[in-house]
């Protein structure tokens, strides 16, 4: 053969061959997860979870790409979709595709639609965890209706301000579930918590005391084996008498002297680390972001009740100077414990009734309802209450989100990868032409 014809031939073959290994590397990327605890790399069990459903999961991901979040949820799916097939996904442009997005039910720019079969999630952004943790959420098909009672001043269900319960509200409405208020002083039979059958009943920060009447009705409620969630924050047990009874009858006590507020120029990050739960196990590692809550403790002799710390948090106060370097860091020192709230489980002629008392409304309202896990804390609380709990809750690997420092010596392993190698490539494939032409 003719050694130009040769050289030619085998120029177009190391082409074609990195024509095809880029395309490989396209469809099946190599990533390097070098984080210690394999950060970015989905856990097994979404892997199963995913492949194990009967029909595929579509996203669809109205975001622009100015954003900087758009590389990072793309990133995300493209890393699942890449260990389940199940996992369909499509990004719409906002200035092409707006009547598609609408179509959709879009109410604006950067959301992500998650689908399965008929039921469908809206988020804002979403990782591995999160966005396991919904596909599990809409395995479960949730029914039954939620009270928020009303006339103590508690948060509103209607308000859409930050001190509002609106997101929880639609976060409850695309679950499946039914929400309603109740006045407990309203005399009509019609209004009785009897008549609306709930799911359960949520007191969300109220600012006034039971009356004796509203009292016994919650009693029977419970009576007969219902599910009341107490959300506190200003409480003082001079003005809540006969709310102090009710907690006192159930062996759980709001001490008023450990009240921490809403500080933004202090703020507190905190991490959880469950203690005991027998009641709700599936919330495992629930972490909640800028929560302060009330302490929350047991009496420790009460006939026929059974206790359990709920959620003990760890929390750090973090400066802004530390916000602004976004550098945060956290010693054992500077953690300190704090009971986010207690479950007392009693059973009454063969019912159970349950009374969960959270020492912080504020991982209810809108501006925190979507920070960290607290939705799925509501949800998971409303699983266990329903008898449908699921195996399924994913967690971060690690929490807070904070910057990752690659050590020196991972970052020269990186270069070596990217760089060293196609460069020595290059250097043995020139010296094997030269060696060549010298032989001929």
């Amino acid at each position: 053969m003719d050694p130009r014809i040769s050289k030619i031939v085998e120029i177009f073959a190391l082409v074609l061959i990195a024509i095809i290994g880029l395309y490989l590397l396209e469809k099946n990327p190599i990533v390097f997860d070098l984080t210690k605890n394999q950060r970015y790399s989905p856990d097994k069990k979404i892997i199963e979870l995913l492949n194990k459903l009967d029909d595929n999961v579509y996203v669809k991901v109205f975001y622009d790409k100015g954003i900087g979040e758009y590389s990072k949820v793309e990133e995300v799916l493209r890393n699942l979709s890449r260990y389940s097939p199940k996992v369909k996904y499509s990004f719409l442009d906002p200035r092409k595709d707006v009547v598609k997005a609408q179509l959709y039910g879009f109410s604006s720019s950067n959301q992500i639609l998650i689908i399965y079969k008929n039921r469908k999630k809206f988020e804002n952004t979403i990782d591995n965890e999160k966005f396991a943790n919904v596909v599990a959420n809409l395995l479960r098909q949730k029914e039954g209706k939620i009270l928020f009672t009303i006339g103590h001043k508690e948060l509103s269900i209607d308000n859409s301000a930050n001190d509002g319960l609106s997101i929880l509200v639609s976060s409850l409405k695309e679950e499946g579930l039914k929400v309603e208020t109740i006045n407990l002083a309203a005399v009509e039979e019609s209004n009785s918590i009897e008549t609306h059958k709930p799911l359960a009943l949520f007191v969300v920060g109220p600012k006034i005391d039971f009356t004796e009447e509203e009292l016994q009705k919650v009693k029977d409620y419970l009576y007969d084996g219902g599910k009341l969630v107490f959300a506190l924050k200003s409480y003082n047990k001079s003005k809540f008498k006969n709310l102090e009874k009710l907690f006192k009858e159930y062996g759980i006590d709001v001490k008023e002297d450990f009240i921490l507020g809403m500080d933004p120029s202090n703020v507190a990050i905190v991490l959880a680390n469950v203690v005991n739960l027998p009641y709700l196990a599936s919330l495992y590692n629930v972490n909640f972001y800028l929560l302060n809550p009330n302490i929350v403790e047991r009496y420790k002799e009460v006939k026929d009740v059974s206790l359990s710390e709920v959620l003990t948090a760890k929390g750090i106060k973090v400066t802004q100077e530390m916000m602004k370097k976004e550098k945060i860091i956290i010693s054992r020192d500077s953690l300190n414990d704090y009971t986010v709230g207690i479950m007392a489980e009693k059973i009454i002629k063969d019912k159970k009734a349950n009374l969960l008392v959270i020492g912080d409304y504020g991982m209810f309202m809108n501006g925190l309802i979507n920070a960290g896990e607290n939705i799925n804390f509501v949800l998971a609380i409303i699983d266990y209450f329903s008898d449908t709990q699921s195996n399924f809750v994913f967690k971060p690997k690690d929490i807070p989100d904070l910057p990752i420092l690659i050590p020196l010596y991972q970052q020269v392993l990186l270069y070596i990868v990217i760089l060293g190698f196609p460069l020595l490539f290059l250097f043995s494939y020139f010296l094997f032409i030269r060696r060549r032409k010298v032989q001929s």
